[in-house]
């Protein structure tokens, strides 16, 4: 089968595992997830082969250790205290834009107290 797929990009294979036995045959679609079981998949779940260890795909898989980032607010509104959580799932592009402006809401809220 010289014009399948031998096996998953070398780039992915630490973080991303496939159940497809290998080899396959070219055009052969490949589902992919995350060897961690805590991490997340981001980017495409399936990929289809061109050939040797390379895949075709809109948006190249991997893996994000970083499934929330999770923040907790405290402040005063009137004569009680206000406790805000927020929630985040980052994604790869949006992580350092979103540190960024977490950085920005917590010294706000320091020096408001």
């Amino acid at each position: 089968m010289s014009s399948g797929c031998t096996g998953l990009k070398t780039d992915w294979t630490s973080t991303i595992k496939t159940t497809a036995q290998f080899p396959v045959y070219r055009e052969t679609v490949v589902e992919v997830t995350c060897t961690d079981d805590d991490a997340t998949l981001m980017g495409d779940s399936h990929v289809t082969c061109i050939s040797g260890t390379d895949f075709t795909h809109e948006n190249e898989p991997w893996c994000s250790e970083i499934t929330f980032r999770q923040m907790t607010l405290q402040y005063e509104a009137g004569y009680q205290t206000k406790v805000l959580t927020i929630s985040i799932r980052p994604t790869e592009q949006s992580q350092p834009r979103l540190n960024t402006k977490l950085d920005i809401i917590t010294k706000i809220m320091a020096e408001s107290v």
